[in-house]
């Protein structure tokens, strides 16, 4: 049987061993086995160079990824959606001016609010979700006569603190009036939460100035009845002569309001209120009116009941 050099150079240290001399079948059983080990080593080796081949790949990826990472990072996308800025200027209401005449005369003593000079529509108090409040609006505009006649004024309200928006008022603008160079006569929609508002408004599509107005809380009220007070301006001993509208005709000449406080129960305040007329509101729907106090003695949480139905507001010092 042949063998090559390294099967040779095994068998003569074999033979070099003090053992005893092995048979032919012996040394080939001897040599398969070496031969096994033999292949065994290779395959670890294989395997060594197959992991060295892997670190290399890793490297290369590195090597092509991280510029590629920096300059993302140096450069990031822009996002595909836009998200609420966040409100950086202090919102203040708009102050209120004098509206004169054309010969100078005062109209209306500091009842205008907005941009002198430019717009601003007759004061009103704003209340939330309550129609009445811009139920009639006076815009006056100062400016190129031709480039507002019949032109269309548009009020796009925002909140301050939701960024909620909406379209308060779009009117076509008429002419002239006291000393305004256009005018309009209008109503406001409802704005649905307390808080400062911004009215951005544009004219035949361009901007032309802004407005903040503040809004107050919605009016107390149940279901079927309406004190003319807001949360707001609850106070402890200010709160007299308030007007409560009640849905519908009412027979009654005197209703009484309780309140009671949530702290203490057994703490309870009666108002008597008197009928003043019954008329139809700005909905057309029959309301009564009645008059008295709501006078509280005691700060915080009170519950007021008017002919069964019951509300909770907050009473400040």
């Amino acid at each position: 049987m042949e063998f090559n050099k390294e099967e040779e150079y095994k068998l003569s240290l074999l033979r070099s061993m003090p053992k005893q001399k092995l048979g032919p079948v012996k040394q080939k059983e001897i040599l398969h086995q070496l031969r096994l080990a033999s292949r065994e080593n290779t395959r670890i080796l294989d395997y060594s160079g197959l992991f060295k081949k892997l670190a290399i790949a890793i490297a290369m990826c590195f090597i092509v990824f991280i510029p590629v990472l920096l300059f993302m990072s140096q450069n990031p996308t822009k996002p595909t959606h836009t998200t609420k800025p966040l409100q950086t200027e202090q919102w203040k209401v708009s102050p209120t001016f004098d509206l004169l005449d054309r010969d100078g005369s005062l109209v209306y003593k500091n009842r205008v609010r907005g941009i002198k000079g430019k717009i601003g529509f007759l004061d009103t108090e704003f209340i939330a979700k309550d129609p009445r409040a811009g139920s009639k609006m006076f815009w006056y505009v100062w400016g190129d006569y031709d480039k507002l006649a019949n032109k269309t004024l548009k009020a796009t309200a925002i909140h301050e603190g939701t960024g909620e928006k909406f379209v308060v008022n779009e009117t076509e603008l008429q002419g002239p009036i006291y000393g305004a160079d256009a005018s309009t006569l209008t109503s406001f929609k409802p704005f649905p939460k307390k808080g400062l508002w911004k009215m951005n408004i544009s004219i035949d599509g361009k901007p032309y100035g802004s407005i903040v107005v503040n809004v107050k809380a919605p009016y107390i009220a149940t279901k079927n009845a309406e004190f003319y007070l807001t949360e707001d301006d609850v106070k402890v001993g200010l709160n007299s002569d308030v007007i409560l509208e009640v849905k519908g005709e009412r027979k009654e000449s005197k209703i009484i309001v309780k309140a009671a406080l949530i702290t203490d129960e057994s703490h309870i305040l009666s108002f008597p209120y008197y009928q003043d007329a019954s008329f139809y509101n700005v909905t057309g729907n029959t309301i009564t009116h009645f008059t008295g106090d709501l006078i509280f003695d005691t700060p915080g949480k009170w519950k007021i009941t008017v002919l069964g139905e019951s509300t909770v507001v907050n009473v400040k010092k």
